[in-house]
């Protein structure tokens, strides 16, 4: 017997019905591309506006040539990430208000069969207290507006309870168009004040740039360590250099030109947050090497 989802040969075919279903072959693979070549563009953009986020830049006004503005681009800057001293906070809230703190109950107590169904009479040790969600969240939104800093009503002054990492703009976006700016580019191309890809008219005659040759892989190794030895011999870091790589690029160290890029990254960075002072710079990095290894001694001079 033949199959409900095959249809006989000689079933005459509408050529309407037929239509239909090619056009929505053709919008479907259309629609696929243009998402593709949206994403790829999307991609390269975000390279751009983080390098123009980082400079302070959080805003690009779109307009055609003609001056008809288009939208806005919002840049996002990078996240914010907090890390707190559980113990400062809550010795400061503990002294602020008592009733900021709430009991729980310890997870641990939650995997004990006996303690489900007896914590309330029989382990009461395993109850705890913290500070309260909502209290909390208030707390969290004087620090943030005090540079990690809550104030502390038993002194009167405010005490550090938090710090803040600024992570680097990755280039996340938010597109606002405004209205009918789809139907206005859609003329501007039309009428020729611009091609597909933003350019006018003089900037497309203009000779695309040659792509540049390929380095090879042993170029490219080559490049990276002559990176790391120049950021090396200008943060002078003495005896405690070869440690230095091993935290940064991995143990064992060996030279490799991922080890050398990654270490090359993470030096770059300290030198861009302090300023481009190279002094300034090996300290954090000596620093913040000590901090993650306190066993280790021998400071360089």
């Amino acid at each position: 017997m033949a199959s409900d989802t095959t249809a006989p040969a000689d079933t005459p075919v509408d050529p309407a019905l037929a239509r239909a279903a090619l056009e929505v072959a053709i919008r479907a693979a259309r629609k696929d591309e243009a998402f593709r070549a949206y994403q790829a563009v999307r991609a390269a953009a975000e390279a751009l506006f983080a390098q123009a986020r980082n400079r302070g830049v959080p805003q690009v006004e779109l307009r055609l040539p003609d001056g008809t503005k288009l939208g806005l681009i919002s840049i996002r800057k990078g996240a914010e990430i907090w890390t707190v001293d559980e113990d400062t906070l809550a010795a400061v809230a503990a002294g602020n208000d008592p009733a900021d703190f709430e009991d729980v109950i310890d997870p641990k107590a939650l995997r004990d069969r006996a303690v489900i169904d007896l914590l309330a009479a029989h382990f009461p040790e395993l109850v705890t207290a913290r500070i309260s969600p909502v209290a909390r969240a208030r707390y969290q939104r004087e620090w943030e507006e005090n540079g990690g800093k809550i104030t502390d009503q038993n002194i009167g002054e405010r005490v550090q309870v938090a710090e803040v990492e600024h992570m680097r703009a990755t280039g996340q976006f938010a597109y606002k168009a405004v209205d009918k700016a789809a139907t206005l580019i859609e003329e501007a191309i039309g009428a020729g004040l611009i091609n597909e890809w933003g350019e006018t008219p003089g900037q497309a005659a203009e000779p695309k740039p040659q792509p540049r040759k390929r380095k090879t892989q042993a170029e490219r190794d080559e490049v990276a360590a002559g990176k790391l030895t120049l950021l090396l011999e200008s943060l002078n870091l003495s005896e405690l250099e070869g440690a230095v790589l091993e935290w940064l690029g991995g143990k064992p160290w060996t030279g490799s030109a991922s080890q050398a890029r990654t270490a090359t990254g993470v030096l770059a960075d300290f030198i861009e947050t302090a300023g481009d002072d190279y002094g300034k710079a090996r300290a954090a990095i000596l620093g913040r090497y000590h901090e993650l290894h306190p066993g280790k001694e021998g400071e360089p001079s």
